[in-house]
């Protein structure tokens, strides 16, 4: 299934993510949930990946029915007055929810972001997997490599963020929290905080940048000594940081995802206010059991016991360069003291 694009004012063309047609056609989020993995350390069954693509073709066929499309524009209409006061009333947004709280999630890939997440559902009664992935997880808004000045860039993400709100309006009717995690969070804090303000929480999850580096390589069939990456980690590491195609072919499977790491958490520091409190959490089991008593202290839900949270000091071995590693960190905590945040002291773990 493909997205939809919709003109929602005159000149305007914004796409519906296909996620979202998903979502509305009513593929269920614990067959996606399964594949994905929590851990993403499981090979997916054959019968799963059949269930699922058997659903999205039912999805699909569903959408071009007239009760599709009636579900479809039903939720365009929605989007379209949420983008609308995103646009020029976004304090609004706080109305339309009716008050609930959000919980936002943000930190590089593979620093515990999904375990966390998940306890914090179940803080409110609530499992990770039956929520659908992409709108909970990833994927929905879909943010630029940059968040564009001109409007062309920004309307597009504006209405990704509308569909975000609309589905939390929908799925949480029954809670008066909201649990959203995204990997690109950080670069568009200062947007959150206009939007939300101080009714919602704002999580940074961090992680040493070698365990998280080679977690990552593991998820994606890597040898951390090679020199191969994702095609969009040098997509976004040559918009943020101007790197050579030359210099980039030098540097292996793990240099390449620090430096990725380093743009995600210098991008807290640039994008931090002073009036925006950033709670931030190193991955180890007391830091992890610390946030969830606090939230769920703070917002009346139930205490969880972290028994399933493992996480061991080991002796990494790899080819890359101590110094180039350390440099990393070095330049993260300038940042973090420029802008007035503790970086946290990060174990190899």
């Amino acid at each position: 299934m493909k997205e939809i694009n919709v003109n929602i004012k005159l000149d305007l063309l914004v796409p519906i993510n296909q996620h979202s047609l998903y979502y509305l056609a009513g593929v269920k989020p614990n067959v996606e949930w399964n594949l994905r993995t929590i851990a993403a350390h499981k090979i997916s069954s054959q019968e799963e990946l059949i269930e699922l693509e058997l659903q999205k073709e039912q999805a699909a066929k569903y959408i071009n029915t007239p009760e599709g499309m009636q579900q479809v524009t039903k939720f365009v209409e929605e989007c379209v007055s949420v983008f609308n006061f995103l646009e020029h009333d976004p304090q609004s947004a706080v109305d339309y929810l009716e008050g609930k709280k959000i919980i936002f999630v943000a930190g590089a890939m593979r620093t515990g972001g999904t375990f966390l997440t998940s306890k914090l559902f179940e803080v409110f009664d609530m499992r990770l997997e039956d929520f659908n992935l992409h709108m909970v997880h990833d994927t929905i808004p879909n943010m630029p490599l940059s968040l564009p000045n001109s409007a062309k860039g920004l309307h597009p993400f504006l209405f990704g963020l509308a569909q975000l709100i609309v589905w939390i309006k929908r799925e949480f009717k029954n809670s008066h929290i909201a649990i959203k995690k995204r990997t690109s969070f950080e670069y568009y804090l200062p947007l959150l905080y206009n939007i939300f303000g101080d009714n919602a929480e704002y999580i940074l999850t961090i992680r040493h940048p070698i365990p998280s580096g080679f977690s990552m390589a593991k998820k994606e069939g890597l040898e951390v000594n090679s020199h191969c990456s994702p095609a969009w980690w040098y997509e976004l590491i040559e918009n943020k940081k101007g790197v050579s195609g030359r210099t980039w072919d030098k540097l292996n499977c793990i240099e390449r995802f620090a430096m990725y790491w380093q743009i995600c958490y210098e991008a807290v520091a640039k994008n931090h206010n002073y009036k925006q409190k950033i709670k931030v959490v190193p991955y180890d089991k007391q830091s992890y059991q610390d946030l969830i008593s606090f939230v769920a202290y703070k917002y009346h839900g139930n205490d969880v016991i972290l028994d399933d949270f493992f996480a061991n000091t080991k002796e990494y071995k790899g080819t890359w360069s101590r110094d180039y590693i350390d440099n990393i960190l070095e330049q993260v905590n300038y940042h973090w003291e420029l802008s007035g945040l503790k970086f946290p002291i990060l174990e190899l773990k």
